[in-house]
């Protein structure tokens, strides 16, 4: 299973467009997937569209009591996920969510420059943009 982590925070007006395109990426795949959005404590109307989302496949939404910061949020949806890869992605769509596929194939391929460490099982799991520069 893959998951993808998405803090929010103010992101209203981007969630549907997210969505959609989450889900066009991920269902190309091939693969279970689920789809963690973590409502940081958003003013907008960010957290109802979120919950509107519930019931569609794969999606759980996480609310927390306030603005906590985007660190705070990631770490707080890392605790519920239940992927084997485990991706990251912002609200704002600044990162694409059609790189997903093909950074994944680099990952299984061992040609992708990003990594990470899953504390779950002790092994180096990548899958993700890597950083500008690397």
């Amino acid at each position: 299973m893959i998951s993808v982590v998405v803090p929010v925070y103010n992101e209203g007006k981007n969630l549907q467009l997210l969505m959609d395109r989450l889900e066009a990426s991920l269902r190309s795949m091939d693969r279970a997937y689920e789809i963690v959005y973590v409502d940081d404590g958003s003013r907008d109307n960010s957290l109802e569209v979120l919950k509107g989302f519930i019931g569609r496949y794969g999606v759980r939404v996480l609310e927390l009591t306030r603005n906590y910061g985007q660190h705070a949020a990631i770490i707080s949806g890392f605790s519920i996920v239940r992927g084997e890869i485990v991706i990251t992605i912002d609200a704002d769509l600044q990162n694409p969510p059609e790189e997903i596929p093909p950074s994944c194939a680099r990952w299984r391929k061992g040609t992708s420059k990003s990594s990470g460490r899953s504390g779950r099982c002790g092994k180096t799991r990548s899958c993700g943009r890597s950083p500008r520069g690397s």
